[in-house]
C-alpha cells in the first residue's frame, strides 16, 4: 500500500468515525492531498456531490458537534480550513499558532 493510499484510508476511517456521531449523516468529506481539494461524498450512493478547493495538502478532518462545519488540516503549511456543510464552501482559513495541535 502506497503512502498516499494509506493516508486516504486513514482519513476515510476518521471521517466515518466522526460521522457516527450523527445518526442522519448523509455526507463524508475526503481530503485529496494530491489535488488540494476535498471531495464531498453522498454516503448512501457513493457519488461525489461536490469538490471543494482548499489550501495545499489537505490531510486531517474534524467535524463540529452540530455537523455544520468541517475542519480540514493542511500538513505542510499548518493552516486549517473551515468548511460550511450547508454550502460546501471554505468560509475561514485559520493560521496555526505555536502549540496548536494539527488535526
Amino acid at each position: 500500500m502506497t503512502k498516499m493510499n494509506k493516508n486516504l484510508l486513514l482519513n476515510a476511517i476518521a471521517i466515518i468515525v466522526s460521522t457516527l456521531n450523527f445518526a442522519n449523516a448523509q455526507t463524508a468529506y475526503i481530503p485529496n492531498s494530491a489535488s488540494n481539494n476535498v471531495s464531498v461524498i453522498n454516503i448512501n450512493t457513493g457519488t461525489v456531490i461536490a469538490t471543494i478547493p482548499t489550501q495545499i495538502y489537505p490531510s486531517g478532518v474534524a467535524v463540529s458537534p452540530d455537523g455544520t462545519k468541517v475542519y480540514i488540516g493542511h500538513s505542510t503549511n499548518g493552516k486549517i480550513s473551515e468548511i460550511n456543510t450547508a454550502t460546501n464552501t471554505v468560509t475561514t482559513v485559520f493560521q496555526e499558532h505555536l502549540g496548536m495541535l494539527k488535526l
